[in-house]
């Protein structure tokens, strides 16, 4: 339609023309015909003609103006379909794009379903407890190793506190570390802590939690894995007691070793040591009664032999337990193990000591005196240092030893802290033997830079007025001991 329609409207301005044309041109005929032949005819023509162009000229205008509305409604139904057929195809084309839009989402929900599935069946199936906790500290889902390790089913737990399966004593802990990850100090957090068995029991678990944001960065829910560690912990439990039945005997084994020691060195002077110097005492009247005799080379050479076992026995006495250590106190007894060191290794050894009462029990004098001589013996052996300097001091309720070397040092990291164990250098005994009563030692070295290492022990809570008496009545006791 559109097409005949685009011939017609021209045909008929043709049409048209071809009209008026004539009428002008009959006009014109008219007007000759009567100028040259009669005027009243002539204006008669003209009246007609007139009419006749004006009836023309109506009907003209009518036919041109329907014709052009019919045109513009046509041309705006052309335009109208040609937008609705580009709509259609925009619309199919959408159709088309939506369909391959929710195929592809149908797709994506499917895997999301099938993830969410195999999600929580791992939830479910994991053997490590699994809870999700919302901003508040509602439990708003546990996993079946939770519900096994608190001895609750689902139903139990859904919709409780999850503070109130925390033994009571960490509570104060786990609400500062939710509180924590809610503020944003931290997104996850770690920590041991204990919970309450539907049987009143302690179950360790290690507690791992970290939570889940919005687009916001507004907190959503926290997730909570525990892993229970009663076995573990229990196990970790037994270790300990058992180092410390360890540590008490090897102090114990220490302090009876000490004891045998003076043991011996007691029998050593008042048996053996006695019965040589009286040997010696005869051999001296012998060698006076057969003076200028042949056997007098013989028994200058037994006296000789006799004085230097006498020597001997009195060294090993020292050695064994020295008796400085039980008669005259520990700061004495380690001035005169530093002059034996600096005497026997040529050793630069410097003792420094305040005027400060130091009362401590026997067996701490015993550890201490061991202790600081380990230490000369560990700076002979390993630091290759030329002097040391000992500082004996009285630090508020504590005695505090120090003892500086000049030596190559050492890497502290060689030292493991952990669960209060040492390990080279001959310290670990040390340390065991100090943290048996109280005590403690500090470590600081650097490699060529020498090592300071601190011995602290506490002492008796005795007045500095009584302090004279605790010594006699130390002496006293040792003696009566002896």
């Amino acid at each position: 339609m559109s097409i005949k329609f685009k011939f017609k409207i021209p045909a008929l301005s043709i049409l048209l023309l071809i009209i008026v044309n004539i009428i002008l041109f009959y006009i014109l005929d008219v007007m000759i015909i009567a100028i040259y032949i009669n005027y009243k005819i002539m204006i008669n023509n003209i009246i007609l003609t007139i009419s006749y162009a004006s009836l023309f000229a109506v009907i003209s205008y009518y036919l041109i103006t329907k014709l052009l509305t019919e045109y513009s409604v046509l041309n705006d139904k052309n335009h109208i379909e040609n937008e609705l057929r580009k709509a259609l195809n925009d619309i199919n084309n959408s159709n088309k794009e939506l369909q391959i839009e929710i195929a592809d989402r149908k797709k994506v929900e499917k895997a999301l379903i099938e993830s969410e599935n195999q999600l929580r069946e791992i939830i479910q199936k994991a053997p490590t407890g699994i809870a999700l906790l919302d901003k508040n500290g509602w439990l708003v889902e546990c996993n079946p190793a939770l519900q096994n390790m608190l001895g609750y089913d689902e139903n139990e737990l859904s919709g409780v506190l999850f503070v109130q399966t925390i033994h009571p004593q960490d509570i104060p802990e786990f609400k500062k570390i939710f509180q924590g990850l809610i503020k944003g100090d931290s997104d996850v957090y770690r920590i041991d802590t204990r919970y309450i068995h539907k049987e009143f029991q302690e179950v360790w678990g290690s507690l791992s939690a970290s939570i889940v944001r919005d687009a916001e960065n507004q907190p959503q829910f926290v997730i909570a894995m525990i892993e229970d560690i009663t076995t573990k912990q229990q196990a970790e439990e037994k270790i300990v007691n058992y180092q410390k039945q360890l540590q008490s005997l090897t102090s114990e084994l220490s302090l009876i070793e000490e004891r045998e020691r003076r043991r011996i060195a007691t029998n050593l002077h008042d048996h053996v040591g006695q019965v040589l110097t009286l040997i010696g005492i005869k051999i001296d009247e012998l060698h006076e009664k057969v003076c200028s005799t042949p056997s007098d080379p013989l028994v200058r050479e037994i006296g000789k032999l006799i004085r230097q076992t006498i020597k001997s026995i009195r060294y090993l006495m020292f050695e064994l337990s020295p008796p400085v250590l039980y008669d005259l106190g520990l700061e004495e007894a380690i001035e005169w193990l530093a002059e034996h060191f600096s005497r026997e290794y040529k050793l630069k050894i410097q003792v420094n000591k305040d005027d400060q009462p130091k009362p401590l029990k026997g067996e701490r004098n015993i550890i201490i005196f061991q202790s600081v001589k380990e230490l000369l013996s560990n700076i002979v052996k390993h630091s290759r240092a030329t002097s040391v300097q000992i500082f004996i001091q009285r630090a508020c309720n504590d005695l505090r030893i120090v003892i500086k070397d000049n030596g190559i040092g050492f890497d502290i990291n060689l030292i493991d802290h952990n669960k209060n164990k040492l390990k080279g250098f001959g310290l670990f005994t040390i340390y065991e033997r100090l943290e048996y009563v109280g005590g403690s030692m500090i470590i600081e070295s650097n490699i060529s830079q020498g090592t300071n290492i601190t011995l602290l022990m506490p002492m008796l809570n005795i007045k500095p007025t009584d302090y004279y008496n605790f010594l006699i009545n130390c002496k006293t006791i040792n003696h009566k001991n002896n």
